[in-house]
């Protein structure tokens, strides 16, 4: 019986030999059931290490598409904290300048104080002259009147000396009369007569020349007051100015003594916002130094998932060779995380990707698959109808993705990104509904 069933014994060693664990050896005897339990075992095994491999494979690949956002997102973090960084600078030199130039205007401002307190004592310099000559005007005022009164006494004595001359000149008059009737012996008194009228004639020039003067002099003192009234009336006017200038002069030293101390009180502020800033900015510093420690960290972390990943690949490829039951659908996973992990190195620089290169839903290996496969067991179960659109929008959802990042629109890569997660979470769940057919 046994060497009847050689040939099959033969073959059914060949299959497990080959991996293919689907061939059911079908003879009797004790060989031919040692050989079915150890195929039995055998599959079981590779089934095992299938799941393993795939296990491992699915946790290593979401654990690196967990690295490369997060890559991503330090990376995001490190240039934005650059950028801060380089703002913070600019902030810090913007406010020492800032606290420069108020310095600056702070000096300005005591410089102009100082000013008006010196512009005060010049005034008060002014006004005291303004004073000595409105007293001296008044000095000369009151002396020109006291000089008009005393040309008016003048004047009057000239008319009493003039009205003298006039009676001599009569009573000289009626002397050289009496003098005539006299004859010669009123010839010497006649002399004297003359001389008299004579003296009466001069002195009465005299007087008028004297009163003309006089007058002249009247005409000019008055003209002298009303200069001095002009004179007076303008020192006035110039005291008023001044002391107009005095009070605007004092309004003005109030302000520059109030902005004196506002600046000085910003002054203050801003050195004290300068050395905020300065501690500001170290610690954005020290920030983005350890943001970009962080990068160089994450990066390696990515790099040793990659290489876990290629190990990990390995040994797929060769658990790929074995045929066992269901176990397209168990590799399906498998590259299903590994299409995200792709993108996810596409974000954070790890990789570059070309939409033209990469499968759609049709020729992946789960495509391919699907659209293949013929088993009711399979076709007819809920999960299987159900995995074509989740499928569908991983892949498409995923070039354009690639699409929009190689032309550099990061915002809409990551939502198309964000779509591909949502409906991964379908498919996994979908062919861990399908293992449920080769497990029955």
């Amino acid at each position: 019986m046994e060497e009847n069933n050689q040939d099959q014994i033969i073959e059914s060693l060949k299959s497990l030999i080959s991996g293919d664990y689907s061939h059911q050896h079908e003879g009797e005897g004790e060989v031919s059931n040692l050989l079915k339990s150890l195929t039995d075992k055998l599959k079981q095994r590779a089934i095992n290490e299938m799941a393993n491999v795939i296990s491992l494979s699915v946790e290593a690949n979401e654990t690196g598409v967990l690295s490369a956002h997060m890559l991503y997102n330090i990376q995001t973090m490190n240039e934005k904290s650059q950028t801060i960084a380089a703002a913070s600078e600019e902030m810090r030199a913007t406010i020492n300048e800032v606290g420069n130039y108020s310095q600056s205007i702070s000096n300005s401002a005591q410089e102009a104080l100082e000013t008006s307190n010196h512009s005060l004592e010049s005034y008060q310099n002014v006004h005291e002259s303004i004073d000595q000559i409105t007293n001296a005007v008044s000095e000369t005022s009151s002396r020109v009147s006291n000089l008009s009164e005393l040309s008016d006494t003048i004047s009057n004595f000239l008319k009493t000396i003039k009205k003298i001359a006039s009676q001599t000149n009569l009573l000289a008059l009626n002397a050289t009369i009496e003098a005539a009737r006299a004859g010669e012996a009123g010839k010497g008194f006649s002399v004297v007569a003359k001389e008299v009228k004579n003296l009466s004639n001069q002195t009465s020039q005299a007087t008028e020349s004297i009163s003309s003067i006089i007058e002249e002099l009247r005409t000019e003192m008055q003209l002298i007051s009303q200069s001095m009234d002009k004179s007076s009336l303008s020192v006035n006017n110039g005291s008023a100015a001044v002391l107009d200038l005095a009070e605007k002069i004092n309004l003005m030293k109030e302000k520059i003594e109030s902005v004196s101390t506002d600046t000085q009180n910003i002054s203050y502020s801003l050195t004290e916002q300068a050395q905020a800033a300065n501690e500001v900015s170290d610690g954005i510093l020290n920030i983005a130094t350890s943001c970009d420690a962080s990068v160089n960290n994450v990066s390696q972390i990515v790099d040793a998932m990659s290489i876990v990943e290629t190990l990990i690949t390995t040994q797929i490829n060769s658990v790929a060779q074995l045929n066992i039951p269901g176990k397209i659908i168990k590799l399906a996973q498998s590259d299903h995380v590994l299409w995200k992990k792709k993108l996810a190195n596409m974000i954070s620089g790890k990789a570059g990707l070309d939409p033209k290169e990469l499968s759609n839903h049709h020729s992946c290996r789960l495509g391919k698959w699907y659209d293949q496969v013929t088993e009711l067991a399979y076709t007819e179960h809920p999960s299987f109808k159900a995995l074509i659109h989740p499928h569908e929008k991983v892949h498409s959802h995923g070039i354009n993705a690639v699409k929009l990042f190689n032309n550099n629109q990061m915002e809409e890569s990551l939502a198309e990104i964000a779509e591909v997660e949502k409906y991964s979470v379908d498919v996994i769940k979908l062919l861990v509904q399908l293992e449920e057919v080769d497990q029955s």
